[in-house]
C-alpha cells in the first residue's frame, strides 16, 4: 500500500513537471533513461548538470554559422575548441563551470604549448571568454535562467596587443620604397597610402578602381580563410568594413602606376594588384618571403610585419590632426574610439611630419 502512495506521488509529480527522477534516485542505473523520458515528453529540459560541454558546442557553432559569421572567425572558434576548450573541459557537464577550477585549467593550457610556446594570459582570456558565450548561448537554449557559469570570474592580466605595434615614419617608409622592386612599388604605397587591410588590398578587382576627378576605391571582398582555414574571397571583417574610399593624392598615384604596369604586361588578373605573372596575392606569406623580407634586409631595417603599414597610416594622420572619425570610417573601424585607443600612444613618432589625408609624395614608380 505504501509503496503505491508513493508511486502515485510520484505520477503527480511528473503530471506536474516537478518531478525529477534523476533528482530523486541519483544512484540509479535508469536514471538517464528517464531523464531522456522526461524532455521527450516535453515535462521539463534538460539541466547543467545533464548537458556535457563537448555535446552542445556544435549546436553554438552550428547557430554561428546560420548567424553569417565569417569562416575566419569560425576557424578560431574551432581551433580554441580543439585545441583548449574540448580537452579540458569537454567531459565537464555545464554545472561544474566554476571558478574554482580556472587555476588547474590555466596550469594544464600553459603545459600544452600547442604553438611551440606557452600560453599568453591574452590567449588564456579569450579560452574563457568563448567557453562562457558557449555556456550562455546553452543557458538561453534551456532556459537555465538562474545559471551563471565561472560566478566571480576575472579576467587575467591582460598585455595589450597593440604594445606591438611599430608603425612606420615617412623616412622609414621612403626607405623602403627605394629598395623596393619597381612592380611592387604602387602595391606597398597604396597600402600605406590608403590603410586598408592587406586582405582587403589583396582582393581589390580592377572595377573596383574608379578614375576621373573624383577617384574612387571599393572595398567590400577580402581574401580570408573559411572555418576549415581554406584561403578564400568573402566579405570583409564586419559591415563597416565594407566601404568605398575617395582616394587621395598618393592613392591616386599608385593606381595610376599599377594601371600603366598592368597595360604595359597586358595583364588580365581579375584582381588589381597581383604577381608578376597576373596569379592573386591569395597567400600573403609569399610577398612576405620574396618582396617584403628582402626589401627590409636590404636596409638593414629590423623586420616589422607588412601590416604595419595600415598601423601606419592610422598613426600618421592622427598625428597630424586629422579626425579620428574621418580616419575611423576610411580603415572601415566601428568607431573613432578604437582609433584612439590603439594608435594615439604612437603620436609622437611622427611629430614634425606635416602630413595629412591628402598629402603625397612624388614617386617614380619606374614605369
Amino acid at each position: 500500500l505504501q509503496a503505491r502512495i508513493e508511486l502515485n506521488l510520484i505520477q503527480k509529480g511528473i503530471e506536474r513537471g516537478c518531478f525529477v527522477f534523476s533528482e530523486v534516485f541519483p544512484n540509479s542505473a535508469q536514471a538517464k533513461i528517464f531523464t531522456n523520458m522526461e524532455i521527450e515528453m516535453g515535462l521539463r529540459k534538460f539541466r547543467p548538470n545533464e548537458v556535457l560541454v563537448k555535446d552542445y558546442i556544435s549546436d553554438w557553432i552550428d547557430d554561428l554559422r546560420h548567424d553569417s559569421v565569417a569562416g575566419r572567425t569560425l576557424q578560431g572558434y574551432n581551433s580554441n575548441n580543439h585545441n583548449y576548450i574540448i580537452p579540458y573541459w569537454g567531459e565537464m557537464n555545464f554545472a561544474q563551470l566554476r571558478k574554482i577550477k580556472l587555476g588547474e585549467f590555466y596550469d594544464w593550457a600553459r603545459d600544452q604549448e600547442i604553438r611551440g610556446e606557452a600560453v599568453s594570459n591574452n590567449s588564456l582570456n579569450a579560452y574563457i571568454k568563448q567557453l562562457i558565450r558557449i555556456a550562455t548561448h546553452a543557458a538561453g537554449a534551456y532556459e537555465w535562467a538562474d545559471y551563471k557559469p565561472f560566478l566571480g570570474y576575472k579576467p587575467l592580466p591582460n598585455i595589450d596587443p597593440y604594445d606591438a605595434i611599430h608603425p612606420f615614419t615617412r623616412d622609414e617608409q621612403d626607405m623602403i620604397f627605394r629598395a623596393l622592386p619597381q612592380y611592387w612599388r604602387p602595391y606597398v604605397d597604396f597600402a600605406f597610402a590608403s590603410g586598408v587591410s592587406v586582405g582587403e588590398l589583396n582582393a581589390i578587382r580592377p572595377n573596383d578602381v574608379t578614375h576621373g576627378p573624383e577617384p574612387r576605391v571599393v572595398i567590400d571582398q577580402a581574401w580570408t580563410q573559411d572555418e576549415n582555414g581554406k584561403v578564400m574571397i568573402g566579405p570583409p571583417k564586419n559591415k563597416y568594413r565594407n566601404r568605398t574610399l575617395k582616394m587621395n593624392p598618393r592613392m591616386r598615384q599608385a593606381v595610376e602606376a599599377q594601371v600603366k604596369y598592368r597595360e604595359r604586361r597586358e595583364t588580365q588578373s581579375e584582381f588589381f594588384f597581383c604577381k608578376e605573372d597576373g596569379s592573386p596575392i591569395s597567400d600573403s606569406s609569399w610577398f612576405i618571403t620574396n618582396v617584403w623580407r628582402p626589401t627590409l634586409m636590404r636596409q638593414k631595417m629590423e623586420y616589422r610585419s607588412f601590416r604595419e603599414a595600415r598601423h601606419s597610416f592610422a598613426t600618421e594622420h592622427l598625428s597630424k590632426g586629422v579626425d579620428p572619425l574621418t580616419i575611423a570610417a576610411f580603415m572601415g573601424h566601428r568607431d573613432p574610439q578604437m582609433v584612439l585607443k590603439r594608435y594615439a600612444k604612437y603620436k609622437k613618432k611622427f611629430d614634425g611630419v606635416g602630413v595629412g589625408m591628402d598629402d603625397h609624395l612624388q614617386r617614380d614608380y619606374g614605369v
